[in-house]
C-alpha cells in the first residue's frame, strides 16, 4: 500500500495550515519543517504516552502529535504563543492519514491483483508482516481481504518493529525453501533487517515528485546493499523478472 505518500502528503497540508492561519511570514521553508518534524517523530518513538504508560512507539497518537509538537517548536523560535484553533486542525490533518477500510481498498496496488495468485499459483509462500498500531494496520488486512486478496496469504503478522529476529522467527515458522524474499518499499524496515537475517530483498520505493522525498530515495539507493538485494519500479516487475523459485515472498 502506497500509505508513505500519505503521510508525506498530510506533513504538507500540515505545514500550509500552519503558514496561512498563524505563522505567516514567521514560518520555516517546507524542508525545514519537514526535517523538524521528523526529528520530533523519532524522538515520540521512545517517549512514554501518558495514557498507556507505554512509548508512543508506532502508536497511531504519535503521528499527529508530532505535527502539533512541530508548529509549537517554530512558535516557541518566533515567540509566538501556539492557537488552540491551529493546533487542533493541525491535530485532526495528522488523524487524516489514517483511512478507513473502503479508502485504503483504493490505496492497494492493482499489480497485487494478478501478481499474487501468480505467485501462489507457481508454489511460493506469501507471508503478510505489517508494523504499527494493529488499529490501523487491521484496517489494512480487512481491506485486503474485502478485496480477495488475503486469501493468498497462509498468515500474516503485525509487529511494532521490523528487526532481524522477526525476519528469523517467520524464517523459522516456515522452514524447507532455499530462498528467502522480503518485498517491501521501506529499505531500512522491510530490506535492510531482512538482508541481516538471510532473506534477498526487493525494493520497490515509492516515486515522488517532490524533492525532498526524491533525495530521501538517492541516498537509500546509494547505501542499498547491491549484492542482496534489487531494486524494481514496480509491483508487476517481479513477475516479469524474478526467476526464484519456490521462496518466502514477504
Amino acid at each position: 500500500m502506497r500509505t508513505a505518500l500519505l503521510y508525506e502528503r498530510m506533513i504538507i497540508r500540515a505545514y500550509h495550515f500552519i503558514t496561512r492561519h498563524h505563522l505567516r511570514d514567521h514560518a520555516p521553508t517546507l524542508a525545514q519543517f519537514k526535517q523538524k518534524q521528523k526529528e520530533i517523530d523519532s524522538d515520540l518513538r521512545r517517549r512514554i504516552n501518558p495514557v498507556t504508560k507505554e512509548p508512543y512507539y508506532y502508536a497511531m497518537e504519535r503521528f499527529p502529535l508530532s505535527l502539533v509538537e512541530t508548529y509549537e517548536y517554530f512558535c516557541a523560535q518566533e515567540r509566538l504563543k501556539p492557537l488552540f484553533e491551529v493546533s487542533k486542525g493541525v491535530d485532526d490533518i495528522g488523524y487524516g492519514v489514517y483511512l478507513t477500510v473502503r479508502e485504503y481498498m483504493k490505496y492497494v496496488k492493482p499489480e497485487a491483483r494478478t501478481l499474487l495468485p501468480f505467485l501462489r499459483g507457481r508454489g511460493d509462500v506469501l507471508v503478510l508482516l505489517t508494523k504499527g498500531d494493529p488499529r490501523v494496520q487491521m484496517k489494512k488486512i480487512k481491506a485486503l481481504k474485502r478485496l480477495g486478496l488475503l486469501k493468498y496469504f497462509p498468515d500474516h503478522f503485525i509487529v511494532r518493529d521490523k528487526n532481524r529476529e522477526i525476519f528469523r522467527k517467520i524464517k523459522r515458522r516456515f522452514r524447507g525453501f532455499g530462498a528467502y524474499i522480503s518485498v517491501g518499499n521501506e529499505y531500512p524496515s522491510d530490506i535492510e533487517p531482512a538482508i541481516g537475517a538471510g532473506y534477498f530483498g526487493i525494493y520497490i520505493p515509492i516515486s515522488s515528485a517532490d524533492p525532498w522525498h526524491q533525495g530521501k530515495m538517492d541516498k537509500i539507493e546509494e547505501a542499498r546493499d547491491k549484492d542482496h538485494s534489487t531494486r524494481y519500479d514496480s509491483l508487476g516487475e517481479i513477475r516479469r523478472k524474478d526467476n526464484y523459485n519456490r521462496s518466502r515472498l514477504l
